[in-house]
Order: C-alpha cells, then structure tokens, then sequence
C-alpha cells in the first residue's frame, strides 16, 4: 500500500505499507520535493530518515526513476505505469541479479 499527498509548494509527502496477510511487515516515509538541484525522493524506512538521496534521473509520461548510485540497496527507483497498474521497483543497479517489483492497484479512499 502507498500513497502520496498532491504536489503543493514544491512537495509530496507519501507513506507506505507492506502485509502478510493481516501482518504488518514495514512501513516507510516518503518526501519528494525540489532541491537546488533537481527533484529528490527521500525514503524515510520504518519511520527514519536515510542518508540516502534519490536523484530523479528521468521522466517520461509514465516514468519516474530515482537514483543514488553511492547507497547500498536499493540505488533506484522506478515508479512505472503500465495499464491500470503503477509498478515500483527497486534494485542494486543495472547488474542487481534479482531486482524487486510490486504492482500497485488503485482503490477507491471512500468508505
């Protein structure tokens, strides 16, 4: 489960979730907002902040990729829209022999 809050002044906050079944498995905070130098996503796993930068390396319609070449897992980031799903992915870098995805679907917030 994610979800992030609509771009306003230059930030989106998001959060996450992630079950087994009824369990809680992690959870992560989520800030993407502009830099002097471009846009940063800035994971925050299990409620604390990581050193690590995501630099958004390219854009397209239904693209979002994030990098941070120096960290140890993952170094990018892509968010990826393929039909009525978002894929987000995660991985070590071009070589990463097993890289993770998940297919996200969207659900009505109404109750």
């Amino acid at each position: 489960e994610e979800r992030f809050t609509p771009s306003a002044a230059g930030i989106m906050l998001g959060s996450s979730r992630m079950f087994s079944g009824a369990r809680l498995m992690s959870f992560e905070y989520l800030t993407v907002r502009m830099d002097e130098d471009g846009i940063v996503y800035l994971p925050a796993p299990g409620g604390r902040p990581s050193p690590a930068v995501f630099r958004l390396t390219r854009s397209e319609r239904n693209l979002a990729w994030f990098e941070a070449p120096d960290h140890d897992y993952p170094r990018r980031i892509r968010y990826t829209v393929k039909d009525d799903r978002l894929v987000v992915s995660i991985d070590a870098g071009a070589d990463d022999p097993e890289p993770r995805s998940w297919q996200l679907s969207r659900v009505s917030c109404d109750s």
